[in-house]
């Protein structure tokens, strides 16, 4: 696997595999995709809206983005060492938030 990657770092020991084959961007930018796909999936096919006069609306996305900048620094940062489905689960907020900014902003 190619470890040089423009938009993710791919790095094995931080990739999902499925039948012994990785996935093609790290845990957490699979939970980024997965969660910005699923609010836009239920926005197109749903009547899944927001007021966009929610006063809250512009913090949301930010609010839900907040675990993956923390999961991310203090990995980063060597304070702890996360894995896979902590990475997975704070990437899938992250890309919900994202979803919302697609739509809305």
């Amino acid at each position: 696997m190619n470890t040089k990657f423009v938009f993710c770092h791919r790095l094995p020991s931080r990739t999902l595999r499925f039948k012994g084959r990785y996935f093609p961007v790290c845990s957490r930018c699979t939970g980024i995709y997965l969660g910005a796909m699923i609010v836009l999936l239920l926005h197109y096919f749903t009547i899944f809206t927001l007021d966009k006069d929610f006063k809250y609306l512009f913090f949301l996305p930010l609010i839900l983005m907040i675990p993956t900048i923390v999961d991310g620094t203090t990995q980063l940062l060597r304070w702890r060492e996360s894995n896979n489905f902590i990475r997975v689960a704070t990437g899938l907020f992250c890309g919900i938030g994202y979803g919302i900014i697609l739509i809305y902003w």
